[in-house]
């Protein structure tokens, strides 16, 4: 698969004919594809023969959702604009890529991560290369070189109905997730644990373990000198 053969020819005009909405998704799709992220979702999730690509597919939605997309539904707005992305799934056939995910239980999840972990240490160390160290992270007033800072929070995400997981919780209705990203390179996300709504905010174990799965998405050459932070909740586990 050439995953980039879809943007050759592509350019940026201030004018003209053939005007498409949301053109930045074009710069998410080529970042996908350029540090490798779509290449290796692909070989971590197997296609049907003759299908969409997965990798390609399961990309593309994560670029709907920074578009700001809510539901899967919302997945068509690459699909409607094929002058722009080139061919593009279905929203059925996006269905059916996340029952196939699904079914693949822990096994399929742990392929997926290690692809988006591939495609991190790519990234960073692109980024190094040029820039010679880790964005700084702010610390009270003053920022903090040397460190890599990974940031961890538990999130109330409300639901509308019944939902799997979702529980009353002291903010209504929802789900409880808990989040771990880091603070260097702007809120990027390493792990997050997807809990019911009823979850603790202080439960010590669920920290350890979003903090062991944090760690182990970092490039090992940046896992040596670190500093976790957590918000006031999580400050009482023992």
């Amino acid at each position: 698969m050439n995953a980039t053969g879809w943007s050759r020819g592509l350019g940026v005009t201030g004018g003209g004919a053939g005007v498409v909405s949301h053109a930045g998704l074009a710069l998410l799709r080529q970042l996908a594809d350029r540090t490798g992220l779509t290449a290796c979702l692909s070989a971590a999730l197997p296609s049907p023969l003759g299908g969409h690509d997965r990798g390609r597919l399961f990309a593309d939605l994560a670029r709907a959702i920074a578009d700001g997309a809510r539901v899967i539904s919302d997945f068509r707005v690459m699909g409607d604009q094929r002058e722009l992305f080139g061919p593009v799934a279905s929203v059925p056939t996006a269905w059916r890529a996340l029952g196939e995910i699904a079914a693949g239980g822990d096994r399929r999840r742990r392929k997926v991560t290690a692809a988006v972990n591939a495609a991190r240490r790519y990234a960073w160390a692109r980024g190094t290369a040029r820039h010679g160290v880790l964005p700084l992270v702010w610390v009270a007033d003053r920022k903090l070189g040397g460190v890599t800072c990974i940031r961890l929070d538990a999130t109330v995400v409300p639901a509308h109905s019944g939902k799997d997981l979702a529980e009353a919780n002291v903010k209504g209705y929802g789900h409880h997730p808990l989040l771990a990203y880091c603070a260097n390179t702007g809120g990027e996300p390493l792990a997050w644990m997807l809990r019911k709504g009823s979850a603790g905010s202080n439960t010590a174990a669920d920290h350890i373990a979003i903090t062991d799965a944090a760690v182990a998405a970092l490039p090992s050459a940046f896992r040596r000198n670190l500093m976790i932070t957590l918000d006031g909740a999580g400050s009482v586990t023992s």
